[in-house]
């Protein structure tokens, strides 16, 4: 029967991977259980499969679940079937070439500081907390949750985790930040206790990421809000803010990034963002104010500020494709980055 080799197979991760991993496919591989349990390998066929599958990746009036789930309810076969063949349980895979798995979630809608407040209006403390400090810390809904108050570094003002997502790639402590206001969040949140976890549910209890979206999710119904708004959007609201005030590389290494190519599905630029960009170039290095009767006389917005033949500024010249760190807050002007 198909029940007991899935139990054969979620205790083998337990044995290998970590308690995330373990809870991924124990919630994911629930609808195999539920549908095919009762089945035995050489009973099943694809078209069985795919209508157990189709079926798991609907609500009960049809509609499609969300991209995410859909995605993960895939992963949780292959791998089953996967492990089957690895074990001799079976020669072959049933479903040659499994349906095209949907790209995860666009999560492109911010959350506007109306809303923000509208979330925040009325909700348990508790909630009110974690979610003030995933605004302004840009952590991982799952970081903070998992965060000890032994992991808060009040003379750095870093939450430390020895143990994160990324912990496999980077073979580092994950290092979040905690500014200035999120520091009052963390402490009012701790406060007098030396254990436990650093945010705890009305109750009082750890939270989980799991809790922490349904009570985002009841507030976000509760208000009408959008249903293109998650929990996980602090993140991006966070990133495309701190982008803009200090740059890309800037953002990667708050959030945790050691590259850039991630950090770059998390920041989202409006049109008149887009506008502010260009405004921000010197037009007197681009071309000459007075050569076409539209463009207004006068001195260059930019020209009070010294060029940097001029300054005793330190200058970098720009070489390659990766140059000196926006974290710098530097100022680009002809072929050089003025750091200030």
């Amino acid at each position: 029967m198909l029940r007991a080799d899935l139990a054969a197979w979620l205790s083998d991760i337990e044995q290998k991977h970590k308690p995330a991993t373990v809870r991924f496919y124990r919630s994911r591989s629930r609808w195999i259980e539920q549908q095919l349990g009762d089945r035995d390998w050489t009973d099943l066929t694809s078209s069985q499969i795919l209508r157990a599958l189709d079926q798991a990746n609907r609500f009960p009036d049809g509609r499609r679940k969300a991209p995410d789930t859909i995605r993960a309810n895939t992963i949780a076969w292959e791998q089953f079937q996967g492990w089957a063949i690895s074990t001799g349980r079976i020669e072959r895979k049933i479903i040659e070439q499994m349906p095209p798995k949907p790209s995860g979630r666009q999560r492109d809608r911010l959350p506007s500081p109306v809303e923000v407040q509208q979330i925040l209006d009325g909700a348990h403390e508790a909630f009110a907390a974690i979610y003030r400090a995933l605004l302004l810390s840009g952590a991982r809904p799952g970081e903070l949750c998992r965060a000890q108050v032994s992991d808060y570094k009040a003379a750095d003002n870093l939450i430390q985790l020895a143990d994160h997502k990324t912990v496999g790639k980077t073979r580092r402590p994950r290092l979040i930040p905690v500014g200035a206001t999120c520091r009052g969040i963390v402490e009012a949140a701790i406060g007098d206790r030396t254990d436990g976890p650093i945010f705890r549910t009305p109750t009082g209890q750890a939270w989980t990421t799991c809790k922490l979206s349904q009570s985002f999710r009841r507030r976000r119904t509760k208000l009408g809000l959008d249903r293109q708004l998650v929990l996980y959007s602090t993140r991006h609201k966070f990133a495309t803010e701190l982008c803009h005030a200090q740059g890309i590389e800037a953002a990667a290494a708050v959030l945790g990034h050691s590259g850039l190519q991630t950090i770059r599905r998390y920041v989202h630029h409006d049109s008149q963002q887009l506008v502010k960009y260009a405004d921000a170039v010197d037009p007197a290095q681009l071309i000459p104010l007075n050569t076409h009767p539209a463009i207004q006389s006068g001195e260059s917005p930019h020209s009070s500020e010294p060029h940097p033949e001029n300054t005793h500024l330190h200058t970098v010249e720009v070489t390659g494709s990766n140059p000196v760190s926006p974290i710098l807050n530097p100022v680009f002007r002809r072929g050089f980055f003025v750091v200030r």
